[in-house]
């Protein structure tokens, strides 16, 4: 330690914030424990001591909300390639199809046919009112506008 005098019965100890040797006379405990100069000392704020209020953020007779259901037209693909004329599809499934159905089929040329069915023969194959107008190829759209489909969780 340095050579300094201190008055009798004091001594000389460390600051916790500044780091010089100071005489214990002109210290105090701050509330943190900290040993600090009486120039630098903080008392604790009074919002230290402040409790928590808990706070029920519960709400009474709660109901989730339905799930939203869009309705739309039942959609498939074609399973295989159909040429202009044509009135025999087959497509990727007939499922709730059935004869009288009004239906849209995208041909190559990227317009929409609008035609009916008029016999479902198989799980993949149906018959159509009208001769195709142009070719269709596997993967275009076929839209069945009167078997409606529910999207979604039911």
């Amino acid at each position: 330690m340095s050579g300094r005098r201190v008055a009798k019965g004091d001594h000389l100890v460390i600051s916790d914030r500044t780091g010089f040797t100071v005489p214990a006379s002109k210290t105090r405990r701050q509330w943190d424990g900290l040993i600090v100069e009486d120039d630098k000392f903080e008392s604790e704020h009074p919002q230290e001591k402040r409790r928590a209020i808990r706070d029920n953020q519960s709400v009474p007779n709660a109901r989730p909300r339905n799930v939203d259901i869009a309705v739309g037209a039942l959609m498939t693909t074609l399973a295989a390639d159909a040429a202009a004329g044509a009135t025999s599809i087959t497509v990727e499934s007939t499922e709730r199809m059935l004869a009288g159905d009004r239906v849209g089929i995208f041909l190559d040329s990227k317009d929409l046919f609008r035609a009916q069915i008029q016999s479902v023969t198989s799980d993949t194959e149906l018959t159509i009112s009208e001769l195709l107008p142009g070719p269709v190829s596997e993967g275009n759209k076929f839209i069945n506008y009167t078997a409606v489909a529910l999207q979604g969780p039911s």
